[in-house]
């Protein structure tokens, strides 16, 4: 007598963004892929461009999560590729105390990489989580960045996790409604402008 072994479905979501296939859905299934290619790569090879990142990483950021998914995912309907939101902003984190000794250079760096981009930036948020101290001949310099940043149409914003680095932003008057406790507040508030 042979005996019968029950192997119970896997809960793992392996294939599921690709299952259950039909026969009768390959032919417009092909022709939806082909137009979202036609749409997505010129669309990803743009944002790589405004990234100023090699037009190869658009590929990548465009394949890799799609395969990715269909091999893991759980959904037909989610879309998985680059997105514009962040494009245009630049986020630049400095790992040392700011004071009169390396104020210039420091922003001389900022306003380096701002004029350095082939696309318009639209905000710096300055990371600050790496500063422990400000003193006043370089909150005299980020009063300066703002404004030169403004004049360019460039939003300034600050983020800062030591508060003795908030108190300073905010006795300079660099603490407005443009600072923020993490990086991705900023970026979150910054999508939405």
């Amino acid at each position: 007598m042979r005996r019968q072994i029950s192997i119970p479905a896997p809960t793992w979501p392996l294939l599921r963004g690709l299952l259950p296939f039909h026969r009768n859905r390959l032919v417009p299934d092909v022709v939806a892929g082909i137009t979202l290619a036609a749409l997505g790569i010129p669309e990803v090879m743009g944002y790589t461009k405004i990234a100023g990142t090699p037009l190869v990483t658009g590929l990548y950021t465009l394949l890799l999560p799609i395969v990715a998914f269909a091999v893991l995912g759980g959904s037909r309907h989610l879309v998985v590729a680059a997105d514009s939101a962040t494009a245009g902003l630049l986020v630049y984190r400095f790992e040392a105390d700011l004071f009169y000794a390396n104020a210039n250079l420091f922003m001389q760096q900022i306003l380096h990489l701002v004029s350095a981009t082939e696309q318009p930036i639209r905000a710096v948020v300055l990371d600050a989580s790496g500063i422990d101290n400000i003193d006043y001949t370089a909150a005299k310099m980020l009063l300066e960045l703002r404004n030169e940043l403004a004049r360019r149409n460039i939003a300034f914003s600050t983020v800062a996790t030591f508060e003795g680095v908030r108190d300073d932003l905010q006795r300079y008057g660099l603490a407005d409604d443009h600072a923020y406790a993490t990086v991705d507040a900023a970026l979150t508030a910054l999508r939405q402008t």
